[in-house]
């Protein structure tokens, strides 16, 4: 049925036209404003309620509406509108009475009817709550990532484990034969194979984040060498990686584990700052004392040809989750520097905008292993000696045999147990010099070195580990932990090391 009065004619009411786009703006939370050349405001349709802009604001510069950084960058667009002309876009966060708002604005030069520009029009939109939603997902990816990675971690640890203590008996025999003149070269490929393969279980710890702590004397120039190929694979085939190491050994006293792990993250911090493609170089050099370091050190140098950090980026780099141009910022870079740092050594970070970023590492120049290389010229280390009671406990008979010949091919006299239970009746019966242990924590809790420390704590341990434990590796000294895999040499000498340290219980006569 229709309108006996017809259609209702459209309004001719300018002021109630005005009203309904401000209702309409409103509602939407968009501010529409016009600005002269001096970018005086001479119009301004209201946007969400409680906001700066109102028509209060007429004849106002921005800097004049919102003092401060908000105001100079509403400021600096429109100005770039204005001279451009072209239009330009910026956000801003800018108080209001609900808080603060996050501001999408576009400004956009107005013309006249000859093209002339006489002013800029620009729109702000609220987009506070896409931002929030923003953050939340973002938040919800990263918590799936990272537990995501965190399973990943614990099966890459899981591997290393059991890969480690095949390489270890591997290694192991390769050792005994070799000290009773067996084998030769062909033997000699076997252990070079084996412990090329060790390197790549200390990556996939060391990605688990899994790495027991163990100190050894490494080469940089070997540990770089290995890990280049790894590196490659990282960088991707956009950036050519470039390895300079130096002529010489370059021996430092670390954890192996964690410094591979700091190379690690510099790497992949200078992919991150090279996202269309570049070159990484990774060079060594030893470096005499200067007015920091009281003697020689080891200095590996980490160089992307990238667009470089500014000054104020440079300075807070290695603070926990600080973002800068190139990366969103994380622990990375932060937990570098507490492992250089740990380790005696220096990491420092020197950029130029336009030229790239170089990190700076420097470790103390250790002493050459000399009882590595008594062995690999087939000579045992007659300092590894000893003629203690050792009692040897490990779950793993492959590796508790292993262990068993090369304490007693070095004069210790041996006591084995399988299990952490039968551990302790032989501690309360034989009394040992020291115990070795490569157990896991029983099903009913009882982690072996631990029980150990709180019945006996003069009595010494050595723990030997392929991922580490938290509660247990963490707790102890590095002498006291053995990585896996570990010659026989080393978990001699290991063992005489930590009796010559600890005074220990006296050993029984006899067995």
């Amino acid at each position: 049925m229709s309108d006996p009065a017809g259609p209702v004619p459209p309004s001719t009411d300018s002021a109630s036209t005005a009203d309904a786009w401000s209702t309409l703006l409103g509602a939407a939370r968009i501010m529409v404003a016009e600005q002269d050349l001096y970018l005086r405001y001479t119009a301004i349709i209201d946007g969400p309620a409680g906001g700066p802009f109102t028509s209060a604001c007429i004849g106002r510069l921005d800097i004049e509406v919102l003092p401060g950084e908000a105001g100079e960058r509403l400021g600096a667009v429109k100005h770039d509108a204005i001279e451009s002309g072209t239009p330009q876009q910026v956000c801003v966060d800018v108080p209001t009475e609900a808080g603060v708002r996050t501001l999408e604005v576009t400004a956009t030069p107005r013309r006249d009817g000859h093209g002339r520009i006489t002013g800029v029009l620009s729109a702000a939109v609220d987009i506070t709550d896409i931002r929030r939603a923003q953050v939340d997902d973002s938040r919800i990816a990263a918590l799936v990532e990272s537990r995501t990675l965190e399973g990943i971690g614990r099966l890459a640890g899981g591997v290393a484990h059991d890969f480690n203590n095949l390489l270890t008996v591997i290694l192991g025999y390769c050792e005994l034969l070799r000290l009773r003149q067996r084998g030769g070269a062909d033997l000699d490929e076997i252990a070079n194979a084996a412990r090329r393969a060790g390197q790549i279980t200390r990556q996939l710890l060391a990605f688990g984040q899994r790495q027991a702590l163990q100190v050894d004397t490494v080469d940089m120039n070997a540990l770089i060498r290995g890990l280049a190929r790894m590196l490659r694979r990282v960088l991707g085939e956009s950036i050519a990686l470039d390895v300079d190491p130096g002529d010489e050994s370059a021996w430092v006293v670390a954890d192996v584990g964690q410094i591979e792990q700091v190379l690690l993250n510099l790497v992949i911090h200078a992919r991150d700052a090279m996202p269309s493609g570049g070159t990484l170089r990774i060079a060594t050099r030893i470096v005499e004392a200067d007015a920091r370091e009281a003697g020689r050190s080891v200095e590996v140098t980490v160089r992307d040809s990238g667009d470089g950090l500014r000054e104020e980026d440079r300075r807070r780099v290695f603070e926990p989750f600080f973002p800068t141009a190139r990366t969103e910022g994380g622990l990375d870079l932060a937990a570098a520097h507490g492992i250089v740092t740990q380790t005696g050594g220096t990491l420092v970070c020197e950029s130029t905008v336009g030229a790239g970023t170089t990190f700076v590492m420097r470790l103390p120049l250790g002493l050459p292993p000399a009882a590595a290389q008594r062995v690999a010229n087939g000579t045992p280390d007659v300092h590894a000696r000893g003629d203690e009671v050792v009692l040897l406990a490990g779950d793993e008979p492959l590796v508790r045999e292993l262990a068993a010949r090369s304490l007693r091919e070095y004069g210790y006299r041996v006591l084995e147990a399988q299990d952490a239970d039968s551990v302790v009746r032989h501690v309360e019966q034989a009394l040992p010099s020291l115990v070795v242990s490569d157990v896991a924590p029983s099903p009913d809790g009882l982690d072996l070195p631990v029980e150990i420390a709180r019945r006996w704590p003069d009595l010494p341990v050595i723990v030997l580990t392929g991922r580490g434990s938290a509660s247990t590796v963490g707790a102890l000294r590095p002498s006291s932990v053995l990585r896996k895999p570990f010659s026989p040499t080393d978990l001699a000498t290991r063992v005489r090391t930590l009796l010559d340290e600890s005074q220990g219980l006296k050993p029984l006569a006899s067995i």
